[in-house]
């Protein structure tokens, strides 16, 4: 069975889910004394600080609050740092139970089974003060620039859309 989670930005609401899990967690009833199933959850290799690989273990905030919700529903989480394409691939083949990380657009709602978001938030640019591009004004402000990307992530709507653009 395929499970997917989103993928957006937002520390307040991660926190929040974190401790109402936490607290789910506490309240439930011990667990059985068998060994839980493990679900393998496939995510970016390196996205920090939401997750990354750090002594050989995936950590940070989406790696964290992902587990927490597959322990929370009975089974043990597999977390598997991968480039995104293979992600995307592996849960396409059904080789995974989860991936994290999407941002939820339609067609990814309608070709796998997502649920999320976890947390919430919005990508942003970030650049130094002194930057021309301090002040870009928008998708407009960036015609005529080499802008760099992630294959197969989306960065909204309007910007994924935009043919004038050179990415």
């Amino acid at each position: 069975m395929r499970r997917c989670f989103g993928r957006p930005a937002g520390f307040l609401a991660a926190s929040l889910l974190a401790a109402s899990l936490l607290a789910a967690g506490l309240a439930a009833p011990a667990a059985a004394e068998s060994p839980a199933e493990s679900w393998r959850v496939a995510c970016d290799e390196n996205f920090p600080p939401y997750n990354y690989v750090e002594a050989g273990r995936v950590v940070g905030l989406d790696a964290e609050i992902v587990s927490a919700i597959v322990r929370q529903a009975g089974a043990e989480p597999k977390l598997l740092p991968l480039p995104w394409n293979r992600v995307q691939q592996l849960l396409e083949q059904g080789d995974l139970d989860a991936a994290f990380q999407f941002v939820g657009r339609p067609e990814r709602f309608e070709k796998y089974h997502m649920v999320g978001p976890h947390r919430s938030g919005q990508t942003v640019f970030a650049v130094r003060q002194e930057s021309d591009l301090a002040d870009y004004g928008g998708l407009a402000g960036l015609r005529g620039r080499r802008i760099g990307m992630v294959q197969g992530y989306t960065y909204g709507a309007a910007f994924d859309t935009a043919t004038d653009l050179d990415k």
